[in-house]
């Protein structure tokens, strides 16, 4: 073209055919332009058609009024013009056709059979169309094909944190929603906000208790490092740690210690759950809240003079030596026992707290060393209990030295409590409490090494 408009430069009448050249040249390029445009969009056509009309005329004009050389350099200009306004041309087709698309996959997730709808929102996953959030939103509510509810959580699961809007979506339909694998995508969104967000907290605590282990098991992840909780959500920590996993039952034992006064009450409940490994996980559970259980010391001794099981009896026992700071808060409790109308209870409590209330009011030294000797462990735990809160005097160390071969470690254990203030007074005392330093029980060997030190 250019070599063209050269071989015109030597014709008298160059000009003119120079403006005749631009013109036909132009018109040319803007129709076609405009044309293959058009076959995208009658609104996009146009635009570039008047565009290209703007520049078109600016060239012509320059080449009227120049000399050749001028009217050689506006055609060059007119062609980079053309191209960029091609350029411009292209990314606005681009722009349009990915809008098409787009368009196209929220119809598709609205109105598609089961594989599009799943092609939408893996389509979806990163898009901007002003209409995805809400396809989104309503396949997560309505749609009836549970993996298009997960695929559609797992998206908005990673705009959650740029969209808070979407919390109480995914609070309702945590509470509602009936698949696991839903229910999973849910929590994992909404976790990491327990700690800010008490509805968010509530909701996790509250399918902490039901459902799926491994929903469970991601909420208790996601509320780990909570350090305060509402009373409400209380009975439903409490079923967790009834019925949970271990996992599970370990975050509930960590939030319900954040409530103590109230959940002392509801755990004790649980020692009279119809299974026995259940009433040892409380039992054990108040013991390790120690004094503060003192409401559950009644429900514990009841526990311990009735349960069937030795393991439960044994595991209230060392509750209440936890939970009871003082022996006369023991003997109140076991006053509270004595009234029990379950006859069994009543016969139980007479025959232990009859005689340990006795002797609070001064029982003699040959009644409680005989218990020591008992058949009954329980009578013989009791026994050493009381002399280790009362004290021991050195009529009753061979009692107590006898108490060191009982073959269960808690008679032990109180032996070296009693034995301990004796030690500074007797060589006895002091040689079984170096002994003891070896016994098979961690908390044998710690008592009597606190023993020593005093």
């Amino acid at each position: 073209m250019r070599s063209f408009f050269f071989l015109l430069a030597f014709l008298p009448w160059r000009e003119s055919i120079v403006r005749i050249g631009v013109a036909f040249f132009s018109m040319a390029v803007v129709f076609s332009t405009g044309v293959r445009a058009g076959e995208e969009g009658a609104e996009n056509g146009l635009s570039i058609r008047k565009a290209s009309l703007g520049v078109i005329g600016s060239a012509v004009g320059a080449v009227g009024g120049s000399s050749l050389g001028a009217g050689v350099a506006a055609v060059e200009a007119l062609g980079l013009a053309f191209g960029t306004l091609r350029g411009g041309r292209d990314a606005d087709l681009d722009r349009m056709r990915a809008r098409n698309r787009q368009d196209a996959w929220v119809r598709d997730l609205r109105a598609g059979n089961l594989q599009e709808r799943l092609d939408a929102l893996a389509l979806l996953a990163g898009s901007h169309h002003p209409e995805a959030m809400d396809a989104l939103v309503e396949a997560l509510e309505t749609d009836p094909a549970w993996p298009v509810r997960r695929d559609a959580a797992a998206v908005l699961s990673k705009r959650i944190a740029e969209n808070p809007g979407l919390v109480p979506l995914f609070t309702d339909a945590l509470l509602q929603e009936p698949e696991p694998g839903v229910r999973l995508f849910l929590v994992e969104g909404i976790g990491g906000m327990a700690r800010d967000r008490r509805d968010v907290l509530i909701v996790l605590c509250e399918i902490l208790a039901e459902g799926d282990s491994d929903v469970r098991a991601e909420a208790a992840l996601a509320l780990e490092g909570v350090t305060a909780i509402p009373a409400s959500v209380l009975p439903a920590l409490v079923e967790a740690f009834r019925t949970g996993e271990d996992y599970v039952r370990g975050t509930a034992r960590e939030l319900l210690s954040l409530q103590l006064s109230r959940a002392v009450p509801l755990v004790a409940e649980v020692l009279t759950d119809p299974f026995s490994g259940r009433r040892q996980l409380a039992a054990e559970l108040l013991g390790e809240w120690g004094p503060a259980s003192k409401a559950a010391l009644g429900p514990l001794l009841a526990t311990a003079f009735r349960d069937g099981e030795p393991a439960v009896r044994e595991l209230a026992f060392e509750a209440i030596a936890l939970v009871v700071p003082e022996a006369t808060d023991l003997v109140e409790a076991i006053q509270a026992v004595l009234a029990d109308p379950e006859l069994y209870v009543q016969a139980r409590g007479l025959l232990y707290g009859g005689w340990l209330a006795g002797l609070y009011a001064g029982l003699d030294a040959p009644r409680i060393t005989a218990a020591l000797s008992s058949r009954d462990r329980d009578v013989r735990r009791i026994a050493a209990f009381a002399l280790a809160e009362l004290g021991a005097s050195l009529e009753m160390e061979p009692a107590l030295l006898q108490a060191f071969a009982d073959f269960d470690w808690w008679v032990r254990l109180q032996a070296v409590r009693a034995l301990g203030p004796l030690a500074r007074r007797s060589d006895r005392s002091a040689a079984a409490l170096q002994r003891a330093l070896g016994d098979g029980r961690k908390e044998v060997r710690l008592a009597a090494a606190q023993a020593l030190r005093k």
